[in-house]
């Protein structure tokens, strides 16, 4: 019995190992934004790539709000010119 407790504890920390060292989402680059922020329901991911990419960090921009301050830096990231600071919130 002890065996397989061991067996299942050792398991579980294998998997939460795994868990906490590899990201679902992928980085940000090459004119495409990946990341997740908060959404009404938990965790929201954004992608978004070419044209898509560029109106969205366009319309973040100028913005001090949480969602703006996850997604802009995103989009430096990607290559994708974000025109400067943060003033409005």
């Amino acid at each position: 019995m002890k065996v397989v407790a061991i067996v299942i504890v050792a398991a579980a920390l294998a998997i939460g190992a795994w868990t906490a060292t590899h990201s679902g989402t992928p980085a940000s680059r090459k004119g495409c934004i990946n990341l997740v922020v908060a959404g009404s329901l938990g965790g929201q991911l954004v992608h978004a790539c070419g044209a898509n990419a560029r109106e969205l960090c366009a319309s973040e921009r100028g913005h001090t709000d949480v969602t703006a301050l996850r997604i802009l830096p995103a989009c430096r990231e990607a290559g994708i010119e974000t025109g400067g600071q943060n003033t409005r919130g």
